[in-house]
C-alpha cells in the first residue's frame, strides 16, 4: 500500500518499490493471505503493469475503459511477487512487493509526496458474502483475476483493495451465470477490442458472413414452404382430376352395359346413377371391369327380378323375366307403348304407374 525510492549502487534512478497490497480487510472485502499468494503466482501485477495517476472515474470507465497515456505515472520493472514478512526493514510487513519504473516528469512529484499518498490495485476478481476473521461481515474475496485493463494506480487514501471498479468486476464475476449472454459478450469484447483490434475485425466479418447466410437460409426456407404449398394444391387438384376422369369412366361404362337391357327409360337413370357412385377403381385409377362389371351385372338383375315382380303381382300375364314387356314383331315402338300402357291400366293399374312401366322400349 506504500512505496519508497529504491537506494544502492544497483538501482537505477527513478526506481521505487512498491508494496502493492497486504493481507487483511480492505475498502472492496477481506483479503486472505493465500487469496494474494495465488494472485501474485498467476500473474495479476505482471511485469510492465502500468501504475496511472489515480483511479478513473466512473464517466472515465464508461468512455475509455483502457485509460489514456497522460496518466501513465510508472510501470512495474518486474512481476508482483508475495513477501511472507515484508521487506528485510519490515517497513510496511506482508504482501505482494514489486519494483517500478517511474515515468521521468513524475518523479520529483513522487518525491514530493512520498508519505502522504499511497497506491491501490484496480483489479477484477471474484468475491462472496461471508464474515472474516475479524470478526466483521462482508465481501471475502475468494480471487483476483489476471485482466489487461488491471493496474497499479498512486491515489490520496489507499485501501487494500483498491478501487470500486475490483467491486463490480466481483460482483459481475459472481453472478455471472445469471447474467444474460449478450452482457458477457460485451464484456469480453470491450477487453478484446482494445487489446487485439484486429480480432474484432475478424469477428465482425464473421459475423457479417453467418447473418448473410442466416438471411439467404431464411429466404430458402420461405421458397420451400411455398413449393410445399403448390404441391399439396397440385396433389388436391390432381385427386380432384382424377375423380372427375373415373367417374365420367364409370357413367359411359355403366350406361354401355344398361344400354344392352330392356329396363324402362327411369329405372336406367335411377341405376346409372347408383351404380356410378359404387365404380371400383384399379391402382392406376382406371376402371376395374371386372370387379365393377360384377357389380353392374348383378344390380341389373335386381333390377329386372323387382320389374317382374311388380308386373306379377299387379295380374299381367306375358310379362318377361327380365321386366320387358311383351311386343309384335314388326309393331312400331311408340304403338308398342301405348297399348301396353293400355293393357296395364285395363289390368287395374293405375295410369300413373301404367305410364311408368309403359317407359319400357319395345323391340
Amino acid at each position: 500500500m506504500r512505496f519508497r525510492e529504491v537506494s544502492g549502487a544497483s538501482a537505477k534512478p527513478g526506481t521505487i518499490e512498491v508494496h502493492i497490497i497486504r493481507p487483511g480487510r480492505g475498502s472492496s472485502g477481506y483479503y486472505f493471505e493465500e487469496t494474494l499468494k495465488k494472485a501474485a503466482e498467476s500473474g495479476v501485477y505482471p511485469k510492465g503493469m502500468l501504475m496511472h495517476w489515480d483511479h478513473p472515474t466512473r464517466q472515465q470507465e464508461e468512455d475509455q475503459p483502457a485509460r489514456v497515456t497522460g496518466t501513465i505515472a510508472a510501470v512495474l520493472a518486474e512481476q508482483g511477487h508475495y513477501l511472507e514478512d515484508g521487506d528485510p526493514a519490515a517497513w510496511d510487513g506482508p504482501g505482494v512487493y514489486a519494483l517500478a519504473e517511474v515515468r521521468p516528469k513524475f518523479t520529483e512529484d513522487l518525491k514530493w509526496m512520498a508519505g502522504k499518498i499511497g497506491v491501490s490495485h484496480y483489479v477484477d476478481g471474484l468475491s462472496k458474502e461471508g464474515e472474516g476473521p475479524d470478526g466483521k461481515s462482508g465481501r471475502i474475496i475468494t480471487e483476483l483475476l489476471p485482466s489487461p485493463f488491471n493496474s497499479v494506480d498512486f491515489v490520496t487514501i489507499p485501501g487494500a483493495g483498491g478501487h470500486s471498479r475490483f467491486n463490480e468486476a466481483a460482483e459481475r464475476v459472481k453472478k455471472e451465470a445469471e447474467m444474460a449472454p449478450d452482457k458477457q459478450l460485451s464484456i469480453r469484447l470491450s477487453e478484446i477490442m482494445t487489446s487485439d483490434p484486429e480480432v474484432v475485425k475478424e469477428i465482425r466479418k464473421q459475423v457479417a458472413e453467418e447473418l448473410q447466410i442466416e438471411s439467404q437460409s431464411e429466404a430458402q426456407k420461405q421458397k420451400v414452404t411455398e413449393a410445399e404449398t403448390r404441391i399439396k394444391t397440385l396433389e388436391t387438384e390432381n385427386k380432384d382430376l382424377k375423380a372427375k376422369i373415373a367417374e365420367k369412366a364409370a357413367r359411359e361404362y355403366v350406361t354401355e352395359e344398361i344400354g344392352k337391357t330392356n329396363l324402362p327409360e327411369s329405372a336406367r337413370k335411377t341405376l346409372t346413377e347408383s351404380l356410378i357412385k359404387q365404380a371400383v377403381l384399379a391402382e392406376d385409377g382406371s376402371i376395374d371391369a371386372v370387379k365393377f362389371g360384377l357389380i353392374i351385372s348383378e344390380a341389373i338383375k335386381a333390377k329386372q327380378t323387382e320389374i317382374a315382380d311388380i308386373l306379377k303381382e299387379s295380374g299381367i300375364s306375358g310379362v318377361h323375366d327380365n321386366g320387358s314387356a311383351p311386343s309384335g314383331n314388326q309393331v312400331e315402338a311408340k304403338k308398342a307403348r301405348e297399348d301396353y300402357r293400355d293393357t296395364l291400366i285395363e289390368n287395374g293399374m293405375t295410369k300413373e304407374i301404367a305410364n311408368r312401366l309403359a317407359g319400357i322400349e319395345v323391340a
